[in-house]
């Protein structure tokens, strides 16, 4: 049976067939139908469902980031004496123990980070367990945006559970653990996001909660907690308690889905009567303004999640995908150094760097220029942590003292010979550089143009790492102007997936505009010399209008560079050369065929992709003063990939749809995606997958799928058609900026 998740920020539900639950000492568990672990913060006991057989593995020499070897823990530290017996676990790590020591530990084969207290083990940065919420962004009129001061905080730890009574899961039983963070705490809402929208026969029986408000799209229930239940007592923080619901009258089409897309999900509130809600533009608020649902910033979270599903290395304890887990933890061992991190660049496990820069500069360039979007929709923080992991990443590929520059992590070939999880991954990672002696100037120039982004990101939160971010983009682009050739020449390995044919002017130009942009509100007093060096390198490096904003040719978002730094700096004239340049990538758009819904199509190769990053360039274009008609152009693609577009929609499976995964009643279910369409560890997946029809096992939420191959509407779904159906990371770049910039 397929295991289906519905996972929040504090909390997630589990779907699945399980047997009765026992009560386990411990804080690990191991499941054979896909129930991972759950290390609790501070408690000695907790509960779990029992699936399957009950072990724990202690590997005390795990191989880790960098070391490139097994080392072992510090003897101090060991738990040598630990048993693997659970019920003896917490008590025997509580005296051997030692603060501060860390160590993997793997049930399941997912691996957690864990810390050595000498109160036992404890998850490193745990995510919280409680939080403060206001609301987000403008709230409907006569709702105070502060609220009330929140003193009393309820939570809800993540392991749930779920049973199906009914086969067709026309009855579920919802199952949770509340625990409360501070005594005195007497009532919490949960909010619980369904995948499709909920029929009007649904119905919610518990004598824990009631039904508090059903959002206007019928995805999100909120529950609250009925007078007198599950409330906290008195002189303890500890207290655990487990709640039921059960929903009937939905359907198989109306399962529960698999992310936590909203951020509120259990919070305090002062026994408020049901049913005091407040609609507001795409918004619906509670009284207490501390409960805020909104229907317009749904797609960017979704989005954000697909690249925590992206990700490589060890994972960070804010992640949130379950079926992902530590992985590529040996990269540049061949080389002597820590290549871990990063993201994955597609379907598959290759780690090519050209591309990976495009996408975090386009990523952080959206970040900063449609931060009240992200604001607004809740999401700044998660978006920016997205940034900080890969740019962590580039900065261990820089060796800024050598000019030595790491291009890719993985061999294409290799790569895709095989089909599986990313966390088994045994085949060879070769890593590949540019240096003096082999350049790759468009590759340096583009990583110092994501470089002086992410230094407009981080600026003003982290000044150090910015000013680190900032010297490693100037040291770069000296590097990219200086030993002047192709990375794709460099790097033969990259040469058939990702070959630069358009050359290296671009990005340099890119790079010197993105430079001068970021020192006008970095660094002031060399804002006049890094333009008159942008200036210098857009004469010498000269480049035209562009057709496409790509991986490959950057032309035209230089020139908007360009034109937006020299019209700050009011020279008209020259800013008027690049403004004219920037028309001609609008002319090119205008010419180019559309579907007929009205997606431009300008290649066959991720249709999708090209339409969504030219309507960020557009959006951007009108942001910074330009044709306010870019703006119109801009939301039409963007209405489109979300279903419906300025005059029809995608034709997904027969019906209309989105080409977004996870958004809407219907939207492509087998993308050509290797870690979501594997079973749950330690089902075997292989590539007799890629021809099956049955859907992905795990939704691959917020990943924009490629897209028709030609100007038509039908989009076929088919996961061995990798040119519609595969997902990238560039193909969700300036697609998330564009979804910011509409969140109101």
């Amino acid at each position: 049976m397929a295991l289906v998740k519905l996972k929040f920020f504090l909390g997630s539900i589990f779907v699945a067939a399980f047997t009765p639950p026992k009560i386990y000492t411990g804080t690990f568990l191991h499941s054979d139908s896909g129930f991972h672990p759950y290390l609790t913060n501070d408690l000695p006991e907790f509960f779990f469902q029992r699936s399957g057989s009950n072990q724990t593995e202690q590997r005390t020499n795990e191989r880790r980031p960098g070391n490139c070897g097994d080392i072992p823990l510090p003897e101090n530290g060991y738990l040598g004496s630990c048993s693997k017996d659970i019920s003896e676990l917490w008590a025997t790590c509580a005296i051997h123990c030692n603060s501060g020591l860390y160590q993997t530990t793997r049930t399941n084969n997912r691996p957690f980070k864990v810390r050595c207290t000498p109160q036992g083990w404890q998850r490193v940065d745990l995510e919280k367990d409680s939080t403060e919420f206001v609301c987000r962004g403008p709230c409907p009129a006569g709702i105070d945006q502060s609220g009330v001061p929140v003193q009393k905080r309820v939570s809800v730890l993540k392991q749930l559970g779920y049973s199906e009574p009914a086969a067709d899961r026309s009855l579920i039983l919802l199952k949770g653990l509340v625990k409360t963070a501070y005594t005195g705490a007497t009532g919490w809402y949960a909010a619980f996001n369904f995948h499709n929208q909920l029929p009007e026969n649904v119905s919610f029986q518990s004598e824990d909660v009631r039904v508090a408000h059903i959002s206007l799209d019928r995805h999100f229930v909120v529950f609250e907690a009925k007078p007198g239940r599950l409330e906290a007592v008195n002189g303890t923080t500890k207290n655990v308690q487990i709640f039921k619901v059960q929903v009937s009258g939905i359907s198989q089409s109306s399962h529960v889905s698999e992310p936590g897309l909203i951020d509120t999900f259990f919070i305090p509130h002062e026994n408020i009567p049901t049913g005091q809600w407040t609609q507001g533009a795409n918004m619906e608020c509670h009284k207490s303004a501390r409960l805020c649902l909104r229907s317009d910033s749904e797609p960017l979270s979704r989005n954000i999640f697909f690249y925590e599903a992206q990700m490589s290395g060890e994972l960070p304890s804010w992640h949130r995908v379950s079926w992902r887990g530590d992985s590529g933890l040996l990269d540049g061992c061949d080389v002597g150094r820590d290549l871990t991190g990063g993201f994955y660049d597609a379907g598959d496990y290759v780690k090519f760097n050209f591309p990976m820069a495009f996408t975090l500069h386009v990523l952080a360039w959206g970040l900063d220029t449609f931060k009240a979007g992200y604001i607004a929709a809740g999401e700044y923080e998660n978006a920016k942590r997205i940034v900080k992991h890969g740019l962590d990443y580039f900065i261990k590929c820089h060796e800024m003292e050598n000019n030595v520059l790491w291009a890719q992590v993985g061999n294409g070939y290799v790569d895709h010979a095989s089909w599986g999880r990313p966390e088994e991954m045994t085949m060879e990672r070769p890593s590949a550089k540019i240096s003096q002696q082999a350049p790759g100037s468009d590759l340096a120039a583009q990583t110092a143009a994501m470089f002086a982004a992410g230094a407009l990101v981080f600026h003003e939160t982290d000044a150090q790492y910015a000013e680190n971010l900032f010297l490693r983009a100037r040291s770069l682009l000296d590097f990219a102007a200086t030993y002047q050739g192709k990375y794709s020449d460099s790097v033969p390995a990259a040469r058939d997936f990702y070959n630069s044919w358009s050359g290296y002017n671009d990005e340099i130009v890119l790079a010197g505009a993105f430079i001068a942009k970021a020192s006008r509100v970095i660094t002031p007093s060399s804002f006049q010399a890094d333009l008159n060096k942008a200036l210098t390198l857009a004469s010498t490096f000269s480049i035209g209008s562009g057709s496409e904003f790509s991986w490959d040719d950057k032309s035209a978002a230089a020139n908007l560079v360009m034109y937006e730094v020299l019209s700050a700096d009011n020279q008209a004239n020259q800013a008027s050369t690049f403004e004219a340049k920037f028309s001609g990538f609008v002319q090119a758009l205008n010419s180019k065929p559309k579907t007929p819904g009205g997606m431009v199509h300008i290649s066959e190769w991720g249709s999708a992709r090209h339409a969504a990053n030219a309507a960020f360039l557009m959006k951007t274009a009108e942001s910074i003063g330009l044709n306010s008609g870019y703006g119109t152009w801009a939301e039409g693609q963007l209405n489109y990939l979300l279903g419906q577009g300025p005059s029809g929609t995608p034709i997904v499976n027969g019906s209309p749809g989105s080409l977004l995964i996870g958004h809407g009643s219907n939207f492509p279910n087998t993308p050509h995606h290797r870690s979501s369409s594997c079973p749950p560890y330690p089902q075997p997946c292989g590539y007799d997958i890629i021809n099956s029809p049955d859907s992905n096992h795990w939704t691959l939420h917020g990943a924009l799928v490629g897209g028709p191959r030609s100007p038509t509407d039908i989009f076929n779904d088919d996961r061995s058609d990798y040119v519609t159906n595969e997902v990238a990371l560039d193909y969700n770049a300036g697609f998330q900026g564009l979804l910011a910039a509409f969140v109101q």
